[in-house]
């Protein structure tokens, strides 16, 4: 599957002139060392923007590599984007993953200005497992210590069970599903309430929240669900949907141009959000 996502990535188009800085050490986590890919407009100066971005793949797969386009058009729109190259499962299962993730925003806080970014304002993205554990990572520092980012971007995560959502909407999908619910959590229903796989129970935690799904993919049931929380919780939330549009069309902007629109959306959001 990553092989498929970087054939993606070779037919992509993403913008020039973007500064990439790999593999930056920011510490230890289960015995390997944690790492952040940094992307910037080239020769900026010093006080962007910063956000942190959390790749999709099903807990099980997926990279800075395979996100590279994506990262791109964030980038260019004046921002400092850290890609947080977290643990993959089954390796490292549950909760390796958001532990890396809230390891990694901790220390975006404390040390980005060291990387030309600005702590005034920090937003976090992540697409489909990505959103999960962007969204869970909320969750779990607000209740830590009430740290929350300005703004927050979730394009078809899975928000109400940490994989699948509407059962038999997934039975159409054979049984990888299940097989990556129980790479990463084991087998049990013990997760099913815990906010760290179930962020849509924090909501009321979340920022300023923009929502990205296609109609022809199972989670939009996720991302509706979200965005009643959302307002039922007196949280801006915008949503961007397209109609007919399957899951991680982000990846696949050579074969959806819907995914231009929302690079564009993206920054356009982010800014709305800068005050």
């Amino acid at each position: 599957m990553d092989q498929l996502f970087l054939d993606f990535v070779a037919n992509a188009r993403p913008p020039q002139g973007i500064s990439v800085t790999r593999m930056v050490e920011i510490g230890e986590a289960g015995g390997q060392t944690l790492t952040l890919d940094f992307y910037a407009p080239s020769e900026s100066e010093p006080g962007l923007p910063v956000v942190v971005y959390i790749h999709g793949g099903g807990f099980v797969m997926g990279s800075t590599q395979t996100y590279d386009p994506i990262l791109r058009h964030i980038a260019a729109g004046g921002y400092l984007v850290a890609s947080v190259n977290y643990r993959l499962s089954p390796e490292t299962p549950f909760p390796g993953a958001l532990e890396d993730c809230i390891a990694a925003i901790q220390w975006i806080y404390e040390n980005v200005h060291e990387h030309g970014g600005d702590t005034s304002f920090i937003a976090i993205a992540g697409d489909s497992a990505g959103g999960n554990l962007a969204a869970a990572s909320i969750a779990c520092m607000s209740e830590a210590n009430g740290q929350k980012p300005n703004a927050l971007i979730l394009a078809y995560a899975p928000l109400v069970k940490a994989v699948e959502t509407n059962p038999e909407v997934y039975d159409q999908l054979g049984l990888v599903p299940r097989l990556i619910k129980e790479a990463y959590l084991g087998v049990g229903e013990w997760f099913e309430e815990d906010v760290r796989t179930r962020p849509i129970d924090a909501a009321c935690e979340m920022p300023p929240t923009l929502l990205i799904c296609g109609t022809a993919d199972p989670l939009i049931t996720d991302a509706n669900s979200m965005a009643e929380a959302l307002h039922n919780n007196n949280v801006h939330c915008e949503k961007l949907f397209f109609k007919g549009v399957p899951h991680a069309f982000l990846q696949m902007e050579s074969h959806y141009s819907q995914a231009y629109e929302a690079f564009e959306t993206i920054k356009t959001f982010l800014k709305s959000q800068q005050g």
